[in-house]
């Protein structure tokens, strides 16, 4: 089995190790080391990152108590320089060491166990209720409060029946040895991640955002120096949001965001109003443009601009009634959007095999039923010819019923 430097030690960067073997796969090259300070993606806490011999290292995962390494290039068996990208590896010891804080003081708050950690770039913890902000804003207080009191952070091994006789927070996975990681009169949990050998290196924990993913109540948090970078991206977006709404404060802009949200259900309703007044005064208009050819009423238009589902609901309205065809195209940034539709009955255009032999012909896409049909295609003078031949082939069925 691989020996785990990085279990006692996570901050130790570089080493001297053994290449066991090296061989070719689809994405590079898996190499086996003798040792290595790379931790494997798991539990949540990404793979380290560095190089190995010189080649850099793309991927770390663990399989059969072995840790597989993939390289950009072949290494040669034998002795080799290993090196983790530090900046990398301690961002994750931040966010892993202050998930546990934040879990910790959720518990210790309000009773509610973490039930999945993740510390990606987006790291986040879940729960199986939502919490309010006020409760959040409490938490991130009191986890601010563990992280200044610079506790210590220890990581060490026990048996299965040594750990079943400790209070130990959340829920440990079987294993010949359990690795715990120990805060100073705070908190003791099985975990085999790297972390801090202090409160006080997390420097900060922001949350910045919680929402509800099947079930569970999300929160999102950043550390360190993700945190900092965080809060300035926060406050840039704050301060644009202030300028745009002419608010002086946040105070000030939550309120008028607030007078907001309340406005658009009446909004919503008056916008569905014009709406519908504008599709009755183009269905008018389109009507008296249309053209009679036999017992139809064909109505060819190109709109220089538009919205595809407002021609969309105009199509069906004109073809509700009547022996209607219509062929709408809008031409936007070098290509056309295509929109045909006409009235059912047993008689009739397929407009789903015209439109397919138009867009197929003209390197588009799109198809449809018999009645109505979508595509889109390029927008240029040979596709033009193209539309306006299939157009005729239209026209010239109509004539003929």
């Amino acid at each position: 089995m691989t020996e785990r430097i990085f279990d006692s030690d996570p901050y130790q960067t570089e080493v001297q190790a053994k290449v066991l073997s090296c061989r070719p796969s689809p994405d590079g090259f898996v190499v086996l080391l003798d040792r290595t300070v790379f931790f494997p993606k798991g539990g949540g806490q990404p793979e380290d990152r560095g190089s190995v011999g010189g080649a850099q290292v793309l991927d770390v995962r663990e399989e059969q108590g072995e840790i597989l390494h993939l390289l950009d290039r072949a290494v040669p068996e034998g002795e080799a320089r290993l090196e983790i990208d530090f900046s990398r590896r301690f961002d994750h010891m931040q966010q892993h060491t202050g998930q546990h804080i934040l879990s910790t003081v959720l518990e210790d708050l309000y009773g509610d166990d973490t039930l999945i950690s993740r510390i990606e770039e987006n790291a986040h913890i879940e729960l199986a209720r939502e919490l309010s902000v006020e409760q959040l804003m409490e938490a991130q207080e009191q986890v601010n409060g563990w992280i200044r009191k610079a506790r210590a952070v220890r990581c060490y091994y026990v048996t299965p029946e040594e750990a079943e006789k400790l209070p130990l927070r959340g829920h440990l996975a079987p294993h010949e040895q359990v690795r715990l990681v120990e805060i100073d009169g705070f908190d003791l949990n099985g975990c085999g991640g790297t972390h801090c050998k202090c409160t006080d290196e997390v420097q900060e924990l922001t949350i910045t955002g919680a929402e509800m993913v099947r079930g569970a109540f999300r929160v999102y948090y950043q550390c360190g120096e993700r945190a900092r970078r965080g809060k300035n991206d926060t406050q840039a977006a704050l301060l644009r949001m202030q300028r745009a709404w002419n608010a002086v404060s946040a105070r000030e802009l939550q309120e008028k965001t607030e007078a907001c949200r309340l406005q658009m259900p009446q909004l919503d309703d008056r916008v569905k109003e014009l709406r519908e007044a504008l599709i009755d005064s183009e269905t008018e208009r389109m009507r008296l443009s249309g053209r009679t050819i036999g017992k139809w009423l064909l109505i060819d238009a190109v709109f220089p601009e538009g919205d595809t589902r407002f021609l969309k609901g105009l199509s069906e309205r004109l073809t509700s009634e009547g022996n209607r065809v219509v062929l709408f195209a809008v031409p936007q940034k070098g290509q056309v959007s295509l929109i045909w539709g006409r009235s059912k009955g047993k008689t009739g255009p397929d407009l789903g095999q015209y439109l397919k032999e138009t867009v197929s012909a003209c390197s588009g896409r799109g198809g449809g039923s018999m009645i109505l049909a979508q595509g889109m295609m390029p927008w240029g003078e040979k596709e033009q010819s193209k539309l306006e031949e299939v157009k005729q082939a239209i026209r010239e069925q109509l004539a003929a019923e």
